[in-house]
């Protein structure tokens, strides 16, 4: 790869991007298990403390003139943390099912395997993180512009993104339950490469296991 300023184009990658760069291309070698599990594990506890705040607000019945939008967006928020909990809870089942931990000599292959498309998993939890944040602050503005300064943040093209008159937010047309389905689909798609491998450690061993046979009949034969 050519070098530019003392960096390779994978390098620019890596260091003008924040944490896109560093997963997709930080490394040489994919992480290994413990590693990817407890990231997981990480992003499974953010995700449940964020879902214990905006739960609540997800749910109360304001009085205020902007009382649908303002739910909008934490219902917003609470759905994205529920995608988010699905995701991991996929995403590590398809994890220690696939990647077999305890036969080193597979292991690393399949955790190349697994991390190929694996990667963009946790780009996925960042962006759900992230994402429910700034709904949950767009929130906690509405609350402060509805106190102060009436019906002016309607005119605010981000506070009033899904409309004035929406209590659900982002979910008004893509409803949680076709977002939990999304993922599960994302997930095994992004798991196909170490499940075919996968399927070649299955079919070798069988070969092997009928070779094996085969010479122990023939020996027992000749006997």
């Amino acid at each position: 790869m050519e070098r530019r300023l003392g960096l390779t184009s994978t390098g620019w990658f890596t260091v003008l991007l924040p944490t896109i760069g560093p997963i997709m291309s930080g490394a040489r070698k994919a992480p290994s298990f413990d590693d990817v599990e407890k990231m997981l594990q990480l992003f499974g506890i953010v995700s449940a403390l964020i879902l214990s705040v905006v739960a609540d607000a997800a749910s109360y019945d304001y009085e205020f003139p902007s009382d649908k939008t303002m739910q909008g967006r934490a219902f917003t928020a609470f759905g994205l943390c529920l995608v988010s909990l699905v995701h991991v809870l996929v995403t590590y089942i398809y994890l220690v099912t696939t990647v077999d931990q305890e036969r080193d000599k597979d292991a690393e292959e399949q955790m190349k395997k697994w991390w190929q498309f694996g990667k963009f998993n946790l780009f996925l939890q960042v962006f759900f993180i992230v994402y429910t944040l700034v709904e949950y602050i767009t929130y906690v503005n509405i609350t402060h512009f509805d106190g102060y300064n009436d019906d002016d943040w309607q005119s605010d093209p981000i506070l009033a993104l899904y409309g004035v008159d929406n209590n659900f937010g982002l979910f008004y047309v893509i409803h949680i339950e076709y977002a939990f389905v999304g993922v599960l689909v994302a997930v095994h798609l992004f798991a196909l490469p170490v499940m075919l491998y996968n399927d070649s450690i299955r079919d070798r061993a069988s070969q092997a296991e009928k070779s094996a046979r085969g010479s122990a009949i023939l020996s027992s034969s000749t006997l």
